[in-house]
């Protein structure tokens, strides 16, 4: 819902609020209000006119050095699933670290706001696991954006 509320004030506004940027989603979780996943896989945002995804305005920061940090809500699956991108143990234990790093990104917005329905949902899914739980499409690679801002 924040990112769908942010992308209805840049059409208004005709800007993006800073630190945002429109970029391609490929990837969504859809949850229900309480934060259950509405489906057992990934749900695939490409169409024929958008094989990337569609563009969708998300937080954006740059990242380097040896510790980048996670965007909120819409970032790739290395971060929001832990899918490392090979499969060797260092780019596992890279992918947990980071993981780790966006559910903690997760709990600090629910944290500051309490009331936020989204932060909740999005958090009680992480919290009980069922991420874990999701079927991976063997197309999806782990620089991939996905978001969970779509609520039903």
């Amino acid at each position: 819902m924040l990112i769908q509320r942010l992308a209805e004030y840049a059409a208004q506004s005709g800007t993006l609020p800073p630190y945002y940027r429109n970029r391609a989603v490929r990837w969504c979780i859809q949850l229900s209000s309480a934060g259950q996943a509405l489906t057992a896989e990934l749900a695939d945002l490409a169409d024929a006119d958008n094989k990337a995804g569609p563009q969708i305005a998300t937080p954006f920061t740059v990242r380097s050095g040896t510790r980048p940090p996670p965007m909120l809500l819409c970032d790739s699956l290395l971060y929001v699933l832990g899918l490392a991108r090979e499969d060797t143990g260092q780019a596992g234990a890279d992918a947990a670290r980071r993981h780790g790093d966006y559910v903690a990104l997760l709990r600090s917005w629910r944290a500051s706001a309490p009331d936020d329905t989204a932060a909740a949902a999005v958090c009680a899914f992480f919290d009980s696991g069922d991420h874990q739980r999701l079927a991976i499409p063997p197309d999806a690679k782990p620089n991939r954006l996905w978001q969970t801002s779509k609520l039903c």
